[in-house]
């Protein structure tokens, strides 16, 4: 048996940044051995489940892709190996699927490449934004609860307006220190800047829809 099989970093599918270093999952993907013959007429899905429950300390499934479903294999087949490599060889039989392993369990979906190098930001406001939006737009009331919860969050304005968004803000808060612009909300509560916020939601939107077409 070839000893990079149980190491992760030749898990081409595999999401380390998601699975917690501390957690005992990883173990089990490194140390436990996989040895079962799944019967005809089985799926990827099948071998998966068939998979984990080879693990001496169960792993639980907390979402599966729905491309898992097939293909439906007309013969059985045999399946071998240390769990991570299993699981990461059936991940690499579909294009940008990835897998990790949460406090929660197992997760194998497909990930654009748009949607894994979507920023936090992005992918906060992005959804806020869609879910707030009527016929493509938002409300002044929405816009400033989308403000409300970035800062909740701690992201700041001079790092995530761009440049030309920031600079008249910037310029403001030179002039004005002592009535300064800090946060989100305050700059949507403000007639000058409220533009430059919107013009931030609506660009964290259009790279939230494409990394999640679905949305």
């Amino acid at each position: 048996m070839n000893g990079r099989q149980g190491n992760p970093h030749f898990w081409e599918h595999f999401n380390s940044e998601k699975t917690p270093r501390k957690s005992d999952s990883r173990g089990l993907l490194l140390g436990t051995f996989v040895s079962l013959s799944a019967p005809a007429h089985c799926t990827p899905r099948d071998i998966v489940e068939q998979i984990l429950m080879q693990s001496q300390d169960r792993i639980l499934i907390e979402s599966l892709s729905d491309d898992l479903n097939g293909p439906v294999y007309p013969r059985g087949r045999a399946v071998f190996g240390f769990l991570g490599s299993c699981l990461d060889k059936i991940a690499g039989g579909y294009p940008n699927m990835q897998w990790w392993v949460s406090e929660k369990g197992l997760n194998m979906a497909v990930v654009t490449p748009e949607a894994a190098q979507i920023s936090n930001f992005n992918k906060l406001t992005g959804e806020l934004c869609v879910s707030k939006e009527k016929n493509g737009k938002l409300s002044a009331d929405a816009v400033l609860a989308i403000a409300k919860a970035i800062d909740e969050s701690k992201f700041t304005l001079d790092k995530e307006l761009q440049p030309a968004q920031w600079k008249p803000i910037a310029e403001y808060n030179r002039k004005y220190s002592k009535r300064a612009i800090k946060t989100f909300e305050q700059a949507t509560t403000n007639t000058k800047f409220v533009r430059c916020v919107r013009r931030r939601l609506y660009a964290a939107r259009d790279k939230y829809r494409k990394a999640f077409p679905a949305a």
